[in-house]
């Protein structure tokens, strides 16, 4: 298996491709134990983190995962050293539709890394941000609480009775009139920090994307 993965020429293979040609072959390989194929899957990722691609690598395995059917039908039939064997002599099987599904799965991991990371930016630019307008006073401290725990996720749309009503919001808006928390959504709307949902109002975590946002808050309190 090492010599195949490492013969002259294999160098010269895109390294996604070689990756999932290594994770056919240890499939082709496997015993019976259904582990394997996790073992399969660390060795393409291994292939994978040396081409440059570390990230990708730990949101891959999700894609497979999620489609697990198409994964074990594509993978190959036979198995132990018959299996290993054809593919080595490039008989058998034809792999190509199991390396479309690593490749697809490739193009996956590389989209949601990104987004993944640049969902954490989105993040801490929106926590300086929301620091900088409260010290300016822009934002009230109420406000700025709000904010952040909108930002904290694991809510859905609020509006003026889930302020008042519902945790954690109570804490903020328990002993305040409905007159203060439709101000505070009006202004944070406003604002651009809040966007209009047909149940509420859900954090805008793209407020500061570009300028498309500015003034649509304003236009669902028109």
């Amino acid at each position: 298996m090492t010599a195949w993965a490492n013969a002259p020429g294999m160098d010269l293979v895109e390294p996604a491709v070689r990756a999932a040609m290594v994770h056919y072959a240890l499939l082709a390989l496997r015993p019976v134990c259904r582990a394997w194929a996790v073992v399969a899957r660390l060795a393409e990722a291994m292939v994978l983190q040396a081409a440059g691609y570390p990230l990708v690598t730990a949101v891959c395995s999700e894609y497979y995962l999620e489609h697990r059917g198409e994964y074990a039908a594509r993978a190959p039939a036979l198995s132990g050293r018959e299996g290993l064997k054809a593919v080595e002599r490039g008989a058998g099987e034809d792999p190509t539709p199991f390396v479309e599904l690593c490749l697809r799965g490739l193009a996956w991991g590389l989209r949601e890394a990104e987004e993944r990371v640049a969902e954490d930016l989105r993040r801490l630019a929106l926590e300086r941000y929301f620091e900088e307008l409260r010290l300016s006073r822009r934002l009230t401290a109420r406000q700025h609480a709000l904010l952040r725990l909108l930002l904290e996720g694991g809510h859905g749309p609020v509006g003026i009775r889930t302020l008042c009503r519902a945790a954690p919001f109570f804490v903020l808006y328990g002993r305040a009139s409905e007159q203060t928390a439709r101000r505070d959504l009006k202004r944070l709307s406003c604002l651009g920090l809040l966007s209009s949902h047909e149940e509420g109002f859900v954090l805008n975590r793209r407020a500061l994307c570009g300028p498309a946002w500015e003034g649509a808050g304003a236009a669902a309190w028109a």
